[in-house]
């Protein structure tokens, strides 16, 4: 397994990792791909690296990119502050016992989700 920084040439990455990401309760029907065109989905990945914090780590297996993380502060439903990378999680998604693990925290919550943050 290589970490490495996502390429310029990779940008569709995000795009793919996104809609992969899109939490799917059980029994719901995936939504289409075109999803990920929404504007409230394009925040994050449309200009990437052109913001202070736009950053990404992709994994590689054998040559194959097999997942991504990345960062960017944005003003979307998980603002927390200028200077935080933009983090929200659906309550029901079980990726949030993964991050505590980790050690992110919730700071906020609403009906259906966590704003977690991980102080590093």
């Amino acid at each position: 397994m290589e970490l490495r920084e996502l390429r310029d040439n990779e940008m569709q990455l995000l795009q793919d990792f996104l809609y992969e990401a899109i939490f799917i309760p059980e029994g719901i029907e995936p939504p289409a791909r075109e999803i990920i065109y929404r504007p409230e989905l394009k925040i994050y990945y449309e200009n990437f690296g052109e913001g202070k914090a736009d950053y990404c780590i992709v994994a590689d297996d054998g040559g194959r990119t097999v997942g991504a993380v990345w960062t960017r502060i944005m003003n979307d439903y998980g603002h927390v502050d200028d200077n935080t990378p933009s983090l929200a999680v659906q309550k029901a998604n079980y990726a949030v016992r993964m991050y505590e693990k980790v050690g992110f925290k919730t700071m906020d919550e609403n009906e259906e989700e966590y704003i977690m943050v991980c102080e590093l």
